[in-house]
């Protein structure tokens, strides 16, 4: 009974002094956590470094929101979830399925579809349709592929046949500039998804902004009042501790066009870094040319 006593007691010191030697080994690695500047210029190189995603996307506006319908709309959402594939860097495979809602006086309008973008092509078509107060017939046929060539655009490379999106990733880019965000302040370290990821409140430095687009490419992407407008702005960024990859970004904040306010609420989830997705064509027999989809669409648009 002694033996099995002194046993017992030997035992819970040891547990006693193992957790005493783990607690300091997690405060010692929570004190050799990196400082934000550090962490911003890891973040630049892996993003240099990130080949493929998965992502989620969900935008919210509010206001008073034109829409071609004729009528305005005081609040629309787009939910766009997706895989990219940016192996080839001028050309990324791109693949996502989206729905918009609103809703248009008090009658809900829904447009849903998919889309995918391979090599010189994009592939899209309609899944669901409601458009109550100006639908006089069907605009096509629901789950009818439309193939669309990219244009030809000019840019600082003279690529031919990509998409404005695939632009901004031509290779003659140069890195992603760590000093494009003004760190705010730096919040409690949170979980996204399975990523224990830094958390940083960061405002965006227009002037770097600006120089990084014009890098990218000759097109105009974003007005001088837009990129003035983003100085005033503060984002939420998760980066990965880890791997130093983008997990989450959100923003919030009032977009003012032409002195109308526009509310727009943006929440982008990334995961699955650098699993390269297979991203191909879809396989149908026939696809119908863009401008088919055009000449049936109401006369309201």
């Amino acid at each position: 009974m002694t033996s099995m006593r002194s046993r017992l007691v030997i035992l819970g010191l040891a547990l006693a002094a193992a957790a005493i030697a783990l607690s300091g080994c997690i405060s010692g690695l929570q004190a050799a956590s990196l400082e934000p500047t550090e962490v911003m210029t890891n973040f630049s190189l892996e993003l240099e470094r990130l080949s493929g995603f998965s992502y989620d996307l969900t935008l919210e506006l509010s206001g008073n929101l034109p829409t071609g319908l004729g009528q305005n709309v005081e609040a629309a959402t787009l939910r766009l979830t997706g895989l990219m594939d940016g192996t080839d860097s001028a050309k990324p495979n791109i693949k996502a399925s989206g729905q918009i809602t609103t809703e248009v006086e008090g009658l809900p309008v829904t447009l849903g579809g998919q889309l995918i973008s391979v090599d010189d092509y994009t592939y899209f078509k309609i899944d669901a349709l409601q458009l109550p107060l100006f639908l006089s017939s069907d605009i096509g046929q629901l789950g009818r592929w439309y193939k669309v060539k990219h244009p030809a655009i000019e840019t600082a490379g003279q690529v031919l046949g990509t998409a404005p999106s695939q632009a901004l990733t031509l290779s003659n880019a140069e890195s992603f500039d760590p000093n494009l965000f003004e760190i705010v302040e730096a919040l409690p370290d949170e979980t996204i998804g399975a990523l224990r990821s830094y958390h940083y409140r960061v405002h965006v430095k227009t002037a770097v902004l600006s120089s990084l687009l014009a890098q990218l490419t000759d097109t105009v992407l974003l007005p001088d009042d837009v990129l003035d407008q983003l100085s005033n702005y503060v984002v939420d960024i998760w980066i990965g501790k880890r791997d130093f990859w983008p997990t989450r970004l959100v923003f919030r904040g009032v977009y003012s066009s032409q002195g109308i306010p526009l509310g727009v609420d943006l929440d982008i989830a990334l995961s699955n870094h650098n699993h390269v997705p297979t991203i191909k064509a879809p396989v149908v027999q026939q696809f119908d040319p863009y401008g088919s989809l055009l000449n049936e669409l109401p006369m309201t648009f």
